[in-house]
């Protein structure tokens, strides 16, 4: 009863240990997406960290490389690429909406 009672124990410590080890991947990332972004210069860093994600594919700013600026009806706003800024600047209403999300 020990012996059985003791390998419970043993393999419960190890599992419980193994999972300890990594971060998990989506932490990863968005460290490495905020990195990214931090390289843009002081006035543009704040405004990218707040938006997060690109209007147009919903991807992280920051996970293609450093995010594209563009002015749009007066408003500042970054794109993951410069394809999606040329989408929205060619249909901005599809992609408005998905700013507030």
């Amino acid at each position: 009863m020990q012996r059985i009672f003791f390998f419970v124990a043993l393999c419960s410590v190890a599992f419980l240990v193994a999972g300890c080890g990594e971060e998990p991947a989506a932490v990863r990332e968005a460290e490495k997406n905020r990195e990214v972004i931090e390289q843009l210069p002081p006035e543009d860093r704040e405004a990218a960290l707040e938006q997060a994600k690109c209007p147009v594919c919903g991807e992280a700013l920051g996970s293609k490389g450093p995010p594209v600026k563009a002015e749009v009806g007066g408003q500042t706003m970054f794109f993951d690429t410069q394809s999606c800024a040329d989408s929205f600047v060619r249909a901005p209403a599809k992609y408005r909406s998905k700013l507030t999300e």
